[in-house]
């Protein structure tokens, strides 16, 4: 199976990711939004799966709820 890749698609309906986070690349960079948290979750998933020689995207949506986000998980199969 070498050469294939697994993609896992995550979306949620909770009104998306600001686009200055999007355009700017700072959504894996170690902030957090929120009052609580270090922010370092998604950065450190990004680089674990660039290690792995995989990748996490995101970008908005729109859902029949209205927007939303949707990480995209692209792994290589071995």
């Amino acid at each position: 199976m070498e050469g294939q890749n697994l993609t896992i698609t995550v979306e949620d309906k909770a009104g998306g990711i600001s686009l200055e986070m999007l355009k700017e690349n700072r959504l894996f960079s170690g902030i957090t939004t929120k009052d609580e948290g270090t922010g370092i979750g998604l950065s450190t998933g990004k680089k674990i799966m660039q290690i792995l020689g995989g990748d996490i995207a995101a970008s908005n949506i729109v859902t029949d709820k209205g927007p939303g986000a949707c990480f995209k998980i692209t792994m290589p199969i071995r």
